[in-house]
């Protein structure tokens, strides 16, 4: 739609280059939810293209600022035990 800024995509990975692509190529940014691409070849397809169309193209990182990974991690990196 012409209205739609951008596209999340949260589908399995063996589709998301193509998704990408044709969002991409619909003139519409994307976030597309880890991991990017299948392999490094499709993600640097996925990369190209948004460079070349002036598009942002992101991959979200849910586990890299969430907060039960970030008490999980304090937790082992203190030597912490046992429940909560």
């Amino acid at each position: 739609a012409s209205d739609v800024d951008a596209v999340v995509l949260a589908t399995p990975v063996s589709t998301h280059c193509s998704l990408a692509l044709l969002a991409l190529g619909a003139g519409k940014h994307i976030l597309v939810e880890k991991p990017l691409a299948a392999s490094a070849r499709e993600a640097r397809s996925i990369a190209r293209a948004a460079d070349r169309l002036g598009l942002t193209a992101m991959v979200g990182h849910t586990f890299v600022s969430n907060p039960a990974v970030e008490a999980v991690r304090e937790r082992i990196a203190s030597g912490g035990r046992g429940g909560a």
